[in-house]
């Protein structure tokens, strides 16, 4: 009781401290900075809070797990204080309401997102022979796959990037609406069978934020956002067993018993990585550096990176806790910048919260104050928004970056080649942005 009243207290701190910095950095309502705040408040508050309720449910139990899991908690809290700090020092609200211009190539640039999408789920389809399924795997789609650590991002970046895309063929091209409307649909169905939840809500993130620049948005508009993402996401994995031949009985259920399981299944886990992070730590000692030296191997395969002995701090922290399972199925937790800060070089790394707030203070005023925007500029903001602030594992981050705007070139190449180039013109009065 003592533990679990311990555990409120922290809880309730990390609330405080989100809801505090939302009020301060109020408008824009759709940021990096927000996104963080929103699943810091999941993942750090609403998920311990329940897990304290249903008897002390913690997804990676290991060594002295509840001490574990307080001190991990707390850890964040500072590190997540240092972040807001470094942010806030930074950040502006823009003084000048800037008009927003839509290049007339989104179209283009749409249908050939949309193309390569396609294109590379059927390479999948056909590689694998239907194994990609979701009811026929029991491993990661690039461990299925072969090719798959190229044909999986190929797959899922264009389709995520659809949602926004549509949104600026919506609003900019009334004639496509009914080809945008059948499009999007395609593309959700397509990243619900390839198991990606994150990308679609991620998808529906960066289309408000344009949605915001062009016409407004509010608070309650923005929270019911929220929560339609979330049910969706409770969602995609029972649809899409059922779209691959499960029972649609399996389907149905209790939408809020999905939605209290997917808070706390493998989702928002991140605050059950500490007790593992802590307990590496404690028997493997601090690696003072290894895994910030095998950034580079984070861009091949997890089978490559086991061969030449260059690990990555998920790669550590999974083979620790699953052992060789983790290289047979590639499947396992995230690590956040905090744990791997903590078991390279301690409790002092909580300082990293810092510049990673003040990146993404500077990362939000230029979105805010962009004024032209095509098909490379909707990919190089869906990317950063997929960083989540900055706080994931360096690795995986910049992996992740870095194939947005790859597949941002591609995609842009595929619409050169396919149709002739129109130049650029501003949106009409209606699409201007309202601050």
């Amino acid at each position: 009781m003592q533990a679990n009243g311990l555990l409120f207290l922290i809880a309730g701190a990390h609330s405080l401290l989100y809801i505090w910095a939302l009020w301060v950095t109020r408008r824009p309502i759709i940021t990096l900075f927000h996104g963080f705040l929103a699943t810091s408040f999941i993942a750090f508050a609403v998920r311990p809070i329940i897990s304290a309720i249903v008897g002390g449910h913690i997804l990676h139990p290991i060594g002295d797990v509840w001490d574990s899991y307080l001190a991990g908690l707390t850890f964040q809290l500072v590190f997540n204080l240092a972040f807001i700090a470094g942010y806030i020092l930074f950040w502006r609200r823009p003084k000048h309401s800037t008009e927003m211009i839509v290049s007339r190539s989104v179209a283009r640039g749409y249908i050939a997102s949309l193309l390569v999408g396609v294109v590379a789920v059927l390479v999948i389809h056909v590689l694998s022979a239907g194994a990609w399924l979701p009811t026929a795997r029991s491993a990661t789609i690039t461990s299925t796959v072969p090719f798959g650590k190229l044909l999986f991002p190929a797959a899922v970046i264009p389709l995520s990037t659809c949602l926004p895309l549509a949104l600026l063929v919506w609003l900019k091209h009334p004639r496509l609406r009914l080809f945008a409307g059948g499009a999007t649909c395609l593309s959700i169905i397509l990243l619900t069978l390839l198991y990606q939840r994150g990308f679609i809500v991620s998808g529906l993130i960066v289309a408000a934020f344009f949605f915001e620049r062009l016409r407004g948005l509010s608070y309650r508009r923005a929270l019911e956002l929220v929560l339609l993402a979330l049910l969706m996401a409770a969602l995609i994995r029972p649809l899409a067993q059922a779209m691959s031949g499960a029972p649609l009985t399996d389907v149905v259920g209790d939408p809020l018993g999905r939605f209290r399981d997917f808070v706390l299944g493998p989702n928002f886990d991140i605050a059950d990585v500490w007790p593992v992070a802590l307990e590496y730590t404690r028997s493997q000692g601090l690696l003072f550096g290894q895994t910030l030296l095998a950034i580079p191997a984070r861009f091949a395969t997890p089978s490559f990176r086991q061969e030449i002995g260059a690990l990555t701090a998920v790669d550590r922290l999974n083979e620790f806790y699953w052992g060789d399972q983790y290289w047979s199925t590639n499947f396992g937790f995230n690590v956040n910048l905090a744990q791997e800060g903590y078991i390279n070089f301690g409790p002092v790394t909580v300082v990293l919260g810092c510049p990673a707030g003040l990146l993404t203070a500077v990362i939000d005023y230029l979105l805010a104050t962009m004024r032209r925007y095509d098909v490379l500029r909707v990919y190089l903001v869906s990317g950063l928004f997929i960083s989540g602030g900055f706080v994931g594992e360096l690795g995986g981050t910049l992996q992740w970056v870095t194939a947005f705007l790859l597949t941002g070139v591609l995609v842009w190449v595929v619409s050169r080649l396919t149709w002739r180039r129109s130049g650029v013109v501003p949106s009409r009065p209606a699409l201007r942005a309202i601050n």
